[in-house]
């Protein structure tokens, strides 16, 4: 029991290093407040919260999809998911970097939590490698594009 707590403490420290390690901007303080309203208007369901993030010129890719999709398709993709009984149940982000250039916001982050499919019974849990480009436009930060990998 002894060893496993003090495993527990171990992977908790190393997986919080990268953000108490880092400073960080006004700028990328402002990009990440962004992208963590997105996620939980994603992990709520509210679809069309969450595409007030989403730039019209968006591309995903993830390692689940053969190839890259568009703004249309992801929504649709998306929505369908929480319709057929997608569920999140808790979740937690650690960035890892912040690179802002001119208007542009590269961010890597890593996403843990818990999730249900649609139509299963159990909750299981995810861990994804998030890499995330962003555009400020208008004086707003609107995802540009988004490549995720879930761990297996």
């Amino acid at each position: 029991m002894k060893k496993a707590t003090i495993f527990a403490i171990l992977m908790f420290l190393l997986f919080s290093i990268p953000a108490i390690a880092q400073q960080w901007t006004t700028q990328q303080k402002e990009v990440w407040k962004t992208l963590e309203d997105q996620i939980k208007a994603f992990a709520s369901g509210d679809m069309e919260a969450n595409y007030k993030f989403i730039h019209p010129d968006f591309v995903f890719w993830n390692d689940w999809n053969s190839v890259p999709g568009d703004y249309e398709t992801a929504k649709k993709l998306d929505s369908a998911w929480f319709k057929l009984g997608a569920k999140t149940y808790a979740f937690t982000l650690t960035p890892l970097t912040i690179l802002i250039n001119g208007d542009f916001a590269v961010l890597n982050f890593y996403l843990r939590g818990f999730r249900q499919e649609p139509g299963a019974t159990e909750v299981k849990f995810v861990g994804l490698r998030l890499h995330n480009l962003w555009k400020k436009e208008g004086g707003k930060w609107l995802l540009l594009a988004n490549f995720i990998y879930e761990e297996k």
